[in-house]
């Protein structure tokens, strides 16, 4: 076999894992969209609440034909750890869209692999190589152009999406700990069940009417 082969064979996984993560910045595109539509009617709790509700009963046929088992799991520490910083992550996400520009709420987002990176020094053991100094540097860079401290006083918003992407990149590092002894669907599994009881009181405390006219945004989540 020519050694011309061995790069591109190298290059596939990432090849894969750019196309999947192409659909899920696709999915959180559609997923903003809909929360600004629906935040006119209901608070981001509630509007968190139904997106998990109406999630899980699609996930649980899937999994139990993809993997079954799925629900099984020697980490529920680490899942109940992770979840909580998502679903906070969610929230504060969901507050930013009603309050910015969408486009500054994604670009807000996008510094999440920055405190990622460097969280995963700490509790995940990865090394820090020149590359990786490279993006930490940009991307403290890129926080620093997009809030402008002492030229202009830090919205609210703003702080509010740097905790959205501080309580995901705390999400991010646990999923990546929880996939060395979980699959996807235990994962997803164990986000969507606790998350719809994490997030059951404070929906209910806020809870309003839904329109028949939220079907078509409430199917896109």
């Amino acid at each position: 076999m020519s050694s011309d082969s061995t790069p591109a064979r190298a290059s596939r996984p990432l090849a894969r894992a750019a196309a999947w993560m192409g659909v899920a910045l696709t999915s959180f595109a559609l997923l903003a969209v809909s929360a600004r539509e629906l935040l006119d009617t209901m608070e981001p709790v509630q509007f968190l609440f139904l997106r998990t509700a109406l999630g899980l009963p699609l996930l649980v046929p899937l999994a139990l034909w993809l993997a079954p088992g799925f629900y099984r799991t020697e980490r529920l520490p680490l899942h109940l750890l992770r979840n909580l910083f998502h679903y906070g992550g969610q929230v504060f996400w969901i507050t930013a869209i009603g309050m910015l520009p969408l486009a500054l709420v994604f670009a807000l987002e996008f510094t999440t692999p920055v405190w990622a990176a460097v969280l995963a020094l700490f509790f995940l053991g990865e090394r820090l190589n020149r590359g990786r100094v490279v993006a930490l540097v940009l991307g403290v860079a890129g926080v620093l152009v997009i809030t402008r401290p002492g030229v202009q006083p830090l919205d609210l918003g703003v702080l509010i999406g740097l905790a959205a992407a501080v309580g995901f990149a705390v999400s991010l590092t646990a999923t990546k700990g929880l996939t060395r002894y979980d699959g996807v669907f235990t994962i997803l599994f164990w986000m969507l069940a606790m998350q719809l009881l994490i997030g059951l009181v404070p929906a209910l405390l806020v809870w309003q009417p839904v329109d028949w006219v939220d079907a078509p945004w409430l199917y896109l989540i």
